[in-house]
């Protein structure tokens, strides 16, 4: 997949310690796949979510939520939020 948004990633890194590793393990297994479909992200990754056209990945535990959009067709991943779950359960998945 061809992940946009590199730049949210570095930016979480360096502001969660906690959840640094993690991210960029997310980081190089999503760029490394070729997901055609969401059962293709739950055989590597059976936490994950999907909520309309956003996949939602627990990270560290539960500990931290990413959310990407997806363009199946495309093989594109845009981030649109990366954040603690705390954070997570303050936003609308679908509107971010």
């Amino acid at each position: 997949m061809r992940i946009f948004n590199r730049s949210t990633v570095q930016a979480f890194a360096a502001d969660h310690r906690l959840g640094k590793e993690a991210v960029w393990r997310w980081h190089r297994l999503a760029s490394g796949a070729r997901w055609t479909c969401f059962q293709d992200v739950r055989l590597v990754d059976p936490t994950v979510s999907m909520v309309g056209d956003r996949l939602i990945f627990n990270l560290n535990g539960n500990r931290f939520r990413l959310i990407a959009r997806v363009d199946w067709s495309a093989g594109f991943l845009f981030i649109r939020f990366i954040g603690t779950h705390a954070d997570y359960n303050r936003i609308n998945a679908q509107e971010i």
